[in-house]
């Protein structure tokens, strides 16, 4: 079988680059909440990330089992769907993780110390979370062993999902509401980011809403939400944010413990 991480390299970049350019439209057509910091210097940052991420992930096991049985029989397009659903329960459970667990909120935290929240937020991954990020669907590709072309649809769909979920919208639009008790829209994930301790402890899923229902973590979004990391010192310098994780950090918030739950 064909490497499914070779697959998802050669079509990450487009659809990435084309969700990136479709969301900033949007953002700047709808409106965007104004913005704290130089744009330049976070999205250098989140470049820089996203590029040592992506090399990390090339790293990865780079053949899986052939597809057999029923799932053999699907389509490529069937296959990236059922890996994407699957992948989106597992991906709850990591994230939940990533907020109670101290060591792992050590790394979740550099893309939660973005003080502003729009797409370039979307790119401001620890190389080692792009790795916690991909291993729901390296987990669900080793038990159903799909083609290399579904499993490069299906991480496309979550780069692509990941862009828009971050989008950086300046109020509640009414599709959103329509929407929010089905998918964690932009609003819904924002308001995972908050700054407040009532925040940052609820919609955790990518897509689906329905993990967050299933275990009573769906928060509704909140007009005027502070999203960021309380004291985060390391700014947007990407040595000091690769570094973070095993930093000494003596400011109050930055112990390397979860946030409030």
């Amino acid at each position: 079988m064909g490497s499914w991480v070779e697959a998802a390299l050669d079509h990450r970049l487009a659809p990435w680059l084309l969700a990136l350019v479709l969301a900033g439209l949007a953002e700047w057509r709808l409106g965007r909440h104004p913005a704290t910091r130089p744009a330049a210097d976070r999205w250098w940052l989140g470049i820089g990330l996203w590029a040592i991420g992506s090399l990390a992930l090339a790293a990865w096991p780079t053949s899986l089992p052939a597809a057999s049985g029923a799932l053999a029989a699907l389509p490529d397009v069937a296959q990236a769907g059922l890996v994407f659903v699957l992948a989106d329960g597992l991906h709850y459970g990591v994230h939940r993780l990533m907020h109670a667990v101290p060591w792992l909120w050590r790394i979740h935290r550099v893309h939660h110390a973005d003080a502003d929240y729009d797409i370039a937020t979307a790119l401001r991954f620890h190389p080692l979370e792009w790795l916690l990020s991909a291993a729901p669907v390296l987990v669900v590709a080793v038990w159903l062993g799909p083609t290399a072309q579904a499993m490069a649809w299906a991480f496309g769909a979550v780069v692509v999902w990941n862009v828009v979920q971050h989008m950086g919208l300046a109020r509640i639009r009414p599709l959103e509401c329509r929407l929010g008790p089905w998918l964690l829209t932009p609003a819904l994930h924002r308001e995972h980011h908050a700054r407040t301790a009532s925040g940052g402890t609820g919609n955790y899923g990518l897509l689906l809403a329905f993990w967050d229902r299933l275990f009573d973590t769906w928060q509704p979004p909140v007009e005027g939400t502070v999203v960021g990391v309380h004291d985060w010192r390391h700014g947007d310098d990407l040595l000091a944010n690769l570094l973070s994780p095993v930093a000494s950090d003596q400011a109050a918030g930055m112990t390397g413990e979860a946030p409030p739950r």
